[in-house]
């Protein structure tokens, strides 16, 4: 009997370990996620074009420049 309540004391400490790991990787995922929504691709900013001239420009920028008829 006393070797299966020593048993026991080992697994509750593993199941305390497992639920602290668990914890600290939700709050590192959470982390995760609200920097990838920094991170996030934006053509607008991050989608290049290029002129007949070589230069290159984001999107929002060419796009401007062609409705002002400059390119």
């Amino acid at each position: 009997m006393a070797r299966s309540l020593a048993q026991f004391k080992h697994f509750d400490r593993w199941v305390w370990l497992f639920i602290c790991c668990m914890q600290e990787a939700k709050v590192l995922w959470e982390r995760i996620q609200e920097r990838q929504g920094l991170n996030k691709w934006r053509p607008d900013l991050e989608e290049e074009y290029e002129d007949k001239e070589g230069n290159i420009y984001n999107k929002k920028t060419y796009t401007d420049l062609q409705r002002q008829g400059l390119i």
